[in-house]
């Protein structure tokens, strides 16, 4: 399975579910996703991109707040694979979660 925005892009306001290190679900809603760009080959070829970056924007609850490390991920959508995930911010309305694919 390939990551890429498109994937993830009909699914915003879905749970993506985070298997922590004890087995233990934890859901975050999916916001945003965002492109940020493509790399190309070394050799200069612009022809095609290598692959692209996207990141995608999630939110939890308030507390507790997950360590930033990479976790198994889950979703009806996608086949489990594992992402780095780490807080950036916290407001009345939850913890804010990133995760930068590229």
């Amino acid at each position: 399975m390939k990551l890429t925005a498109e994937l993830f892009d009909p699914h915003v306001d879905k749970d993506i579910v985070v298997h922590l290190d004890d087995g233990a679900p934890f859901p975050l809603t999916l916001t945003k996703v965002t492109p940020a760009g493509e790399a190309t080959p070394p050799d200069g070829d612009n022809e095609t991109a290598v692959h692209t970056s996207f990141i995608l924007d999630l939110k939890g609850p308030t507390t507790p707040v997950i360590t930033a490390l990479t976790y198994p991920v889950t979703a009806e959508w996608m086949e489990p694979t594992h992402l780095f995930i780490s807080a950036y911010a916290q407001d009345e309305d939850g913890t804010h979660y990133n995760i930068v694919v590229n």
